[in-house]
């Protein structure tokens, strides 16, 4: 079941019996039947408990369900940016969608990169099922490109994840899970190394003898930064 269905159908009936016993409660006061008005109590005090340790279980429960999460890698060699969709729960999701809040260009003949992957949208794609652990990485475009068009966006990119606790798409069994990735981080941090990065960090080490190479090396660099 749904565990926001499930945590609701258990505060309506928790709701229920509180009112009921409170009622009995006020009843045996006015009744002045103290027999009566402590097994209310004793009641009151059990069914408290008894919810506060359901809130527990629930929480165990939850820890066993499948997350499913969408996030950038940068980390290639190649400066290629990729969108990696990953099962961090204990089970197994089905039928997956991702639905982003943005067409995510690709650099290549405008095509963006739900199209690119088959999705049949410009902004949303799914996948069958997701194994517990298991990751799928696409590929989006050059880190280049990627992260300048990031840098020209307003908003960071929002992605909306719907998955099923099995395979059927009956709603008490819908999860959903919202996730920002900004972007523009990613670009100013240690996740994205481009291959110029790595050149121009190599080239400060070279020795003092080799500075007339280095200076045509950086000129040559900056060329290249220009094209791109």
């Amino acid at each position: 079941m749904n565990p926001k269905r499930r945590d609701r159908i258990q505060l309506i009936l928790f709701i229920f019996l509180i009112f009921s016993i409170i009622f009995f409660l006020v009843n045996s006061i006015c009744n002045n039947d103290s027999t009566q008005t402590m097994a209310s109590i004793a009641l009151l005090i059990s069914v408290v408990s008894l919810f506060v340790t359901l809130l527990s279980y629930n929480n165990i429960l939850d820890s066993k369900l499948p997350q499913v999460l969408v996030d950038l890698d940068a980390s290639s060699r190649n400066e290629l940016v990729m969108l990696v969709v990953k099962n961090v729960g204990e089970k197994p999701a089905f039928n997956i969608s991702v639905e982003f809040n943005k067409e995510i260009p690709t650099g290549e003949n405008g095509k963006y990169f739900c199209e690119k992957i088959g999705g049949g949208s410009k902004k949303t794609f799914g996948i069958k099922s997701i194994n517990t652990t298991q990751e799928y990485k696409y590929i989006i475009g050059l880190g280049t490109k990627f992260f300048k068009w990031a840098q020209r966006e307003s908003d960071p990119i929002s992605a909306n994840i719907v998955y099923y606790l099995c395979d059927s798409k009956r709603k008490r069994y819908r999860m959903e899970t919202k996730v920002i990735i900004d972007a523009k981080i990613y670009g100013r941090t240690a996740s994205y190394e481009s291959e110029k990065e790595m050149y121009y960090f190599k080239m400060q080490s070279l020795p003092e003898q080799l500075k007339d190479d280095r200076a045509a090396l950086l000129r040559i660099l900056h060329k290249l930064e220009k094209k791109d």
